[in-house]
């Protein structure tokens, strides 16, 4: 499940793209996939080989032993420090471990689909409320494509697979509807039968990429060529349609298909620009101090205060030579006002 966006592509045609690092803090080993901030103390870092948690913010860490392959194709989610589920991608098929102790014990469970391409799955994304827990599978095809399966379960043991509209991003809201984003959005009310589209209103746009909603707000992340911006659509039909956008120029461009990356807060979505040192909250910048470039995750836990950021940022030496990509794991305890590094791993480009 690599997620480095275009802005870390972009970084990389830079001779440096500047941050700083204590050697204190880096970590060996397969860089992180994705990570999130799921209490005041609690949080997991997902990386190919390894799932890493922390009871005090980040300040340590501690591996758990996952029993799934290991591959790039993952996905986590923990609904507090005992529950969580890991999912990974091997060929055509997807294991799923799920534990109710922390990671003392994992039931693990193998699901395929009869009707699975036999290029197996390149991405996974998941989410649940509630008792349903779904998983978003990317078939491995050619980027022009983003054909998707749907696994779902309102339970442990009774998974199905379903065809999704698209590939993408996936959420579930606590009624059970999913929503699928990417290109456009898409809902389900009958666990993922059947789909109704959006119409999303959305101003001077040559390439869109959609997240789901959050609080009642759809942001799409809108690239005309040369400049990038996200608007924040509202609705005032349950979602049929999305209008009246919020819009937030953005200080890094970038690429088509690629989303920005919104948390939620208290206080309403928090948007993430790919340049360092910029986020907004509506339109306005909160300029937040210490945060790197090029974040492609972040998470805030209950109460709004704390929160992670997982960033990708690249750096050669003289003559573009002896790249590096540079993954930084910050956290805030005061809004997102300001940031400080926790976890730093480096591999080559």
């Amino acid at each position: 499940m690599r997620r480095i966006l275009a802005a870390t592509v972009l970084c990389l045609a830079l001779t440096a793209c500047g941050g700083t690092e204590d050697a204190g803090l880096r970590r060996t080993g397969a860089p992180p996939l994705d990570a999130a901030r799921v209490t005041e103390t609690f949080g997991w870092v997902l990386t190919a080989d390894a799932l890493l948690t922390t009871g005090d913010g980040g300040a340590t860490f501690e591996t758990t032993t996952v029993p799934l392959p290991e591959t790039p194709v993952r996905a986590a989610l923990f609904t507090d420090a005992e529950h969580g589920t890991v999912a990974a991608a091997e060929d055509t098929a997807i294991y799923v471990a799920r534990t109710t102790d922390g990671g003392k014990s994992w039931q693990t469970r193998e699901l395929r689909d009869e009707k699975a391409s036999p290029a197996g799955y390149s991405s996974l994304r998941m989410a649940s409320a509630g008792d349903r827990t779904v998983i978003l599978a990317r078939v491995a095809t050619s980027q022009a494509f983003r054909v998707g399966t749907l696994w779902t379960t309102a339970g442990p043991d009774d998974w199905t697979a379903l065809p999704a509209p698209e590939s993408g991003r996936v959420s579930v809201e606590p009624d059970g509807r999913i929503w699928v984003a990417g290109t456009a959005l898409h809902a389900s009310t009958d666990g993922g039968r059947t789909w109704l589209g959006s119409d999303l209103k959305v101003d001077n746009a040559k390439s869109v990429a959609v997240s789901p909603p959050v609080d009642g707000t759809l942001p799409v992340t809108v690239t005309d060529g040369t400049r990038s911006e996200v608007q924040l659509l509202t609705t005032a039909d349950d979602g049929r349609t999305w209008d009246t956008p919020t819009r937030i120029p953005l200080n890094a461009r970038t690429g088509p298909g690629v989303t920005v990356p919104v948390a939620r807060t208290d206080t309403g979505p928090m948007v993430f620009d790919t340049a360092g040192g910029h986020a907004y909250r509506g339109a306005a910048d909160v300029w937040p101090r210490g945060l790197p470039e090029g974040v492609r995750a972040a998470t805030f836990a209950g109460g709004g205060r704390h929160g992670w950021a997982l960033t990708a940022r690249g750096s050669c030496k003289a003559d573009k030579r002896d790249c590096v990509v540079t993954h930084d794991l910050v956290r805030t305890g005061d809004a997102g006002a300001s940031w400080s590094p926790i976890a730093v791993w480096t591999q080559p480009a």
